[in-house]
């Protein structure tokens, strides 16, 4: 098995920014507006936001509006934006949140009876929302009114979702948290009905002069790129090191799943991760950074 030796050559950070003069309390996720504006999810415990900035980094203005009390967002957990430039927050209630591109709160969507109030993942396809249950692997898929079209049960636990261009579900099981303990890391492309498309892998890594195999490795975030090659954020089990930061990869895949490099090493301690217009921006706890390959 090829160790993952960073190579960055082809990778150069654009910018990275903060939360006006303060650094994020811990950057959970990020999605990215046709605009070029942002959306980050912020916060650790009960202190989670979800926050607009524009192409910048500039603040713009926080999601929930006290005008609209449907808006209040509870402990959000991930976002994503839908082809007509909406956003779509999961948080921990039974609703699905949307805002326009401007942060102006929509509508509210209500998931199927049975709903967990835990931790949500979500993505956007052209015509559908795609929400994932972390704790009871369920997946549900939406069109972009709410109305739900299909669920099931996904063979991985849904910590984080993406969407390629062919429509397919990339998902990511962390291999974290207590109820996630007899469960390992695991990445998987599925179609809009469920079925297993292919397994992505291997999550080895050399971090600081060790090798570590894929039960001391963590997974926590993926994307992929216009031409469908992957990106997953991996990084050491704390459990397994003293030093919990300044250890974030960035692995990537192509479409067949294949590992192709590590093309990005020393992220303090990465979570989001997003594509958009060639570029690859990365929620990595204090800060958000946006990197850009050179030869595209």
């Amino acid at each position: 098995m090829s160790l993952t030796v960073p190579d960055t050559r082809d990778w150069e950070l654009v910018t990275s920014f903060t939360k006006g003069k303060r650094d994020f309390t811990m950057c959970n996720d990020i999605a990215v507006l046709p605009s070029g504006n942002m959306v980050v999810i912020e916060g650790i415990g009960k202190g989670h936001t979800a926050d607009l900035f524009d192409s910048s980094g500039k603040y713009i203005t926080p999601l929930t509006s006290p005008d609209e009390p449907e808006s209040k967002l509870n402990r959000p957990s991930a976002t994503a934006v839908t082809s007509e430039g909406q956003i779509v927050v999961v948080d921990r209630s039974q609703y699905v949140k949307m805002f326009d591109g401007s942060g102006v709160y929509l509508q509210s969507f209500c998931l199927p009876e049975g709903a967990t109030m835990y931790s949500k993942s979500v993505a956007t396809t052209k015509h559908h929302i795609v929400v994932g249950e972390s704790t009871t692997g369920m997946i549900t898929i939406h069109d972009h009114g709410g109305f739900v079209l299909t669920s099931f049960k996904a063979s991985v636990k849904p910590n984080h979702l993406a969407v390629n261009s062919k429509q397919r579900i990339l998902i990511c099981q962390s291999g974290i948290g207590t109820h996630l303990a007899s469960s390992k890391p695991k990445a998987k492309v599925l179609s809009l009905t469920g079925e297993d498309i292919l397994t992505i892998g291997s999550f080895t890594l050399r971090d600081h002069g060790f090798v570590l195999d894929i039960s001391e490795t963590q997974l926590y975030g993926i994307t992929s790129d216009r031409d469908d090659n992957m990106y997953i954020v991996v990084r050491p089990d704390p459990k397994l090191c003293s030093a919990k930061t300044n250890r974030g990869h960035i692995h990537k895949y192509d479409k067949n799943g294949n590992f192709v490099a590590c093309i990005l090493s020393g992220l303090y301690m990465p979570k989001g991760i997003a594509w958009s217009n060639d570029s690859l921006y990365v929620a990595d706890n204090r800060n958000v950074k946006i990197f850009s390959n050179v030869y595209m």
